[in-house]
């Protein structure tokens, strides 16, 4: 069965954002993907306006008992397929990845079906379904309508999501941008969110909140626009201008290339495969995994041939990996990896309890788990000294995504715009290539107070009461 990426709101939250609106008393709103109506119920509830909800999957419009068939009108079918006028615009749009699309080819939807329902706002066939929601949405606004929706905000500060808020604020205001955490869905979601208010042809600035749900209760409060207040101190400088950020060895389905069930491989390199198997801020002691890499010119053993045909068999069977998928139909060798050379500092963009910087000594190769950094023309432990303080950690902290748990995903976009120091003195520099050193060679935290309080200079304030109050509430445990 297709993925439909449907994850549903909490009645509070939606009538929170039912609040949102501004429109008058018998305006037209439409639900484009009413799922079990939780935005129709609360509309129908706290306004007077006539609602239109729309829903594909069969099970969920069949479940909906509509309480008010004068006020309220629903119909089974395709949001791609509306063409009507509306005052306003409510949703949490499916969150289904570009992958994924054509997938929901039995519902007559395909990624160019709503790439040209999307024509006079286009994005790059990447974008994610629920972009394609919020740019169709705002085609069928009036002038001066009003769009809230709930949907991931990993697209904020991405490039992709530069080109998605460019079509946006070309055709309507973002009023307001609402940071949510703690959970607005029912069941236990893993996925960090945004509410944002769209005023189509609107113009002005955007308010920034944050909401923060805990069960029943709401909290909501003013929130500053950019995540890292100083970034346009003179005296910092961001990462990505002294050092190359790249992501460890892409593979497209690990478990045919890590540790692969082929004993007599020849073709293969040893591998980090995990941030659970580093001691320290070393990659010294790791334990290493095997992940088959057969290069461009290799020569296929006989063994490995039968491991690629049964691998391609599968794959053709399940039709997953669908990337994978697509090169086997293209006849490209898909078992031929590109494989980029070690870097001297590694980290592990899944956070579950401390963010660490390594030092990848050894200079051992990192599964895609991991980034990969190379310093231009420092050296790697002044480097790991300039990352591995409270003033980093806690601009990690603000700018990650939390997935429940206490687990933070951090973006390569958010390590390459870390803010460091530009203007070291020699003094400085050499003590912190000393403590790096030192870091690398005892494993000792203690080193992370003397190194931050260093850097305090270069920051203005000391950062370490910040970072443990932003990890302690990341962790749950305030």
């Amino acid at each position: 069965m297709a993925n439909l990426g449907q994850v549903y709101t909490k009645r509070n939250v939606a009538d929170y954002m039912t609040r949102l609106f501004t429109l008058p008393s018998h305006a037209r709103v439409l639900d484009p993907c009413m799922g079990g109506g939780v935005f129709i119920y609360s509309l129908l509830a706290h306004t007077t306006y006539n609602v239109t909800g729309v829903e594909i999957d069969d099970k969920a419009f069949n479940a909906f008992s509509n309480p008010d068939t004068e006020r309220c009108h629903v119909r089974k079918g395709n949001f791609f397929d509306e063409t009507a006028e509306y005052d306003g615009i409510i949703m949490n749009p499916p969150y289904i990845r570009q992958e994924e699309i054509d997938n929901l080819s039995p519902f007559g939807i395909s990624k160019q079906t709503i790439q040209e329902a999307c024509a006079l706002m286009p994005i790059s066939t990447k974008a994610n379904m629920y972009m394609y929601f919020v740019l169709y949405g705002l085609q069928l606004l009036r002038s001066g309508g009003e769009m809230v929706a709930i949907f991931p905000n990993a697209w904020v500060n991405t490039p992709l999501g530069k080109q998605f808020k460019e079509q946006i604020t070309r055709h309507a205001q973002i009023q307001l941008f609402i940071s949510v955490t703690g959970n607005p869905f029912e069941g236990t979601p893993t996925v960090d969110v945004c509410i944002i208010k769209l005023i189509k042809e609107g113009r002005g600035a955007t308010t920034y909140k944050a909401l923060s749900v805990s069960g029943n209760q709401l909290h909501e409060q003013q929130a500053l626009p950019t995540q890292i207040a100083d970034t346009k101190s003179g005296s910092l400088t961001m990462l990505k201008n002294i050092a190359t950020i790249r992501r460890g060895i892409t593979t497209g389905a690990n478990n045919l290339f890590i540790n692969p069930k082929l004993p007599d491989a020849i073709h293969t390199i040893d591998v980090l495969t995990s941030p659970k198997n580093l001691t320290g801020y070393t990659t010294s002691n790791a334990a290493l995994g095997k992940m088959l890499a057969i290069g461009r010119d290799d020569i296929i053993t006989e063994s490995e041939q039968a491991y690629i045909s049964h691998c391609e068999e599968t794959i053709r069977t399940t039709g997953k990996p669908l990337s994978l998928k697509n090169m086997i139909d293209s006849n490209a060798d898909w078992y031929r990896l590109k494989i980029p050379s070690p870097a001297p500092v590694l980290f592990a963009y899944i956070v579950r309890r401390n963010m660490k910087f390594v030092y990848n000594a050894p200079a051992l190769h990192a599964r895609d788990n991991f980034y990969m950094i190379t310093p231009h023309h420092i050296h790697p432990f002044l480097l790991l000294a300039l990352l591995n303080n409270y003033h980093v950690y806690t601009q990690l902290e603000k700018k990650g995504k939390t997935y429940g748990n206490g687990l933070l995903k951090i973006q390569v976009y958010d390590v390459a715009t870390l803010l460091l120091p530009k203007n070291l003195d020699e003094k400085d520099a050499t003590k912190l290539t000393k403590l790096g050193k030192q870091l690398v060679e005892t494993g000792d935290d203690a080193l992370l107070d003397e190194i931050s309080r260093l850097l305090n200079k270069h920051y203005g304030k000391d950062a370490k009461e910040e970072y443990f109050t932003l990890k302690t509430k990341r962790l749950g445990t305030l």
